[in-house]
């Protein structure tokens, strides 16, 4: 069976310290997915999205190549990956975008009952997208 190439699949292991670093300094869960799935989490149950398909919602967010900031009060959230139950207080999510086209996000998940939608957690998240597409090439 061949497998489709992704270019972001192919930054997993920066993807993976990018993620942990970004979840240390937030507190959020942090993940990182290319077209397909998500290749790298960091944080609160992390281990439940690495490797799973993404959610239709986070797809046509990608498509769109623009950054998203939901809330739980705002009753905005989304699911990360399919048959998740978007939990979470709050969710930044910023597309990553190389050469015109979506490569993959990284998204931002606070589970902090305090969190809400914020300009600093989508400035994070947007550093991460910008990071990672300049390491695309």
């Amino acid at each position: 069976m061949l497998k489709k190439y992704s270019q972001v699949g192919s930054l997993k292991n920066i993807s993976q310290a990018y993620a942990q670093s970004l979840s240390k300094v937030t507190g959020a869960m942090v993940c990182v997915a290319d077209r397909d799935e998500i290749i790298a989490a960091a944080g609160k149950n992390h281990k439940n999205y690495i490797g799973k398909a993404l959610s239709k919602e986070l797809e046509n967010i990608m498509d769109k190549r623009k950054s998203v900031l939901y809330s739980k009060k705002d009753d905005t959230l989304i699911p990360v990956v399919k048959d998740d139950k978007a939990d979470c207080e709050a969710q930044a999510i910023a597309v990553i975008v190389h050469d015109g086209d979506s490569a993959g996000a990284v998204i931002l998940c606070a589970y902090d009952e305090k969190a809400d939608k914020s300009e600093i957690a989508e400035k994070l998240a947007g550093a991460a997208a910008e990071f990672l597409a300049d390491q695309l090439g």
